[in-house]
């Protein structure tokens, strides 16, 4: 999931910390807003299968953040 977030080519991205790619992320997966705006879209027997997985990316996105914070402070 690393490589693919920092990767350089990735699109809107080349001016962005790592930071700030890790928060677009968060948000983008964060359990509230993607039950609300992506889940409903969703067909009924995907839908607990996706809340799982956008949870899962969740709390690993947010690990990544924790981890991008320890070393600004190292």
């Amino acid at each position: 999931m690393e490589e693919f977030i920092f990767h350089p080519l990735r699109p809107g991205m080349e001016t962005k910390s790592r930071k700030d790619r890790l928060k677009g992320e968060i948000l983008r997966f964060h359990p509230d807003k993607f039950n609300s705006h992506i889940v409903r879209k969703l067909r009924e027997c995907d839908r607990e299968k996706a809340i799982e997985i956008a949870g899962a990316l969740a709390r690993m996105l947010t690990d990544m953040m924790g981890e991008e914070t320890e070393k600004e402070t190292d």
